[in-house]
């Protein structure tokens, strides 16, 4: 077997490994979205944050075969920013409903309508509109087999992650598992402006990304080699692991979103290599980027 092939396997079992981790570990993550502060600090953070939220959930199960679970970071207030912010939350669940996603947006979904500020009645919507997909699937296979013993899930978390003076940051991660051969996951922060309440939806240049190929192999190669020290992917033959034309890695689908430390890019399973590469993601630190951002992004970094 050639050296290549065993690095790409080596790889591939690597964020295999940390891809089902994440999945695993992420209700505990839902239930504490400042898991990495201290009681002190989250506390402090809490007391000058301009957006105040509240965990809220729904949980819906059938068994052990059924289980959909949705938590959110849902915002209490009643001012402009809290009212905005809901409305993203609203059409972020509505944009993550199963029946949409899986059958490539043919099944037409309209967001919640109603009053949202009570999150008991919007997520429980989104919850119950997804447990119904899943037992339709369910019931359509075993119509072909009886005797199948299926299971499926599907988790969504939207949690507030950070908050600036400028800009609150969210992000989304789903997992579901349909039956098949594996699940899927899928990983999104995204920033939302204060002074406006609505998304940032550019972050980079997007006329610049040939410019910008030298710092974005550069993040890929960081995030492959993170646990392949024994034979580390170069720069030579990075092309070799990714699903890329004429040798360019694009911009990923998904908006950049800012952080304290610098951009940080995440491209979803398959979006530019293999499934088993797992949600390849890394931060480029503002000294390396600031040139290439957006004049509305550069201005919340001021």
């Amino acid at each position: 077997m050639k050296k290549t092939q065993l690095t790409i396997i080596t790889l591939a079992l690597t964020a295999c490994f940390l891809s089902s981790c994440k999945a695993s570990s992420t209700k505990a993550q839902g239930t504490n979205s400042s898991d990495s502060l201290t009681t002190t600090e989250a506390q402090a953070a809490q007391e000058t944050d301009t957006l105040v939220v509240k965990m809220d959930s729904c949980n819906l199960q059938e068994g052990k075969n059924l289980d959909v679970v949705i938590r959110v970071d849902y915002p209490t207030g009643t001012d402009d920013l809290a009212s905005n912010v809901r409305k993203i939350l609203n059409q972020k669940m509505a944009d993550a409903y199963l029946a949409a996603v899986n059958e490539d947006g043919s099944k037409s979904y309209k967001a919640y309508a109603g009053d949202l500020a009570n999150a008991k009645v919007v997520i429980e919507k989104y919850g119950k509109d997804n447990f119904k997909y899943l037992k339709e699937q369910i019931a359509d296979i075993k119509k072909y087999d009886s005797r199948a013993n299926i299971n499926m899930c599907y988790e969504l978390n939207l949690n507030k992650k950070a908050e600036t003076d400028k800009y609150i940051t969210y992000n989304c991660f789903s997992y579901a598992y349909l039956a098949g051969a594996h699940g899927s996951s899928f990983d999104q922060s995204f920033n939302i402006i204060k002074a406006t309440g609505k998304l940032l939806t550019e972050t980079v240049d997007t006329t610049q990304v040939k410019k910008l190929q030298p710092i974005l192999r550069k993040g890929v190669i960081s995030y492959l080699n993170e646990y392949n020290k024994e034979d580390p992917v170069t720069d030579k033959n990075l092309n070799e692991f990714l699903f890329i034309e004429n040798g360019i890695i694009p911009l990923p689908a998904h908006t950049p979103f800012l952080t304290k430390d610098g951009v940080h890019f995440a491209y979803q399973q398959y979006e530019i290599g293999p499934y088993a590469m797992g949600i390849v993601e890394f931060t480029i630190p503002y000294s390396e980027i600031k040139s290439y951002l957006t004049p509305e992004a550069a201005k919340l970094i001021q």
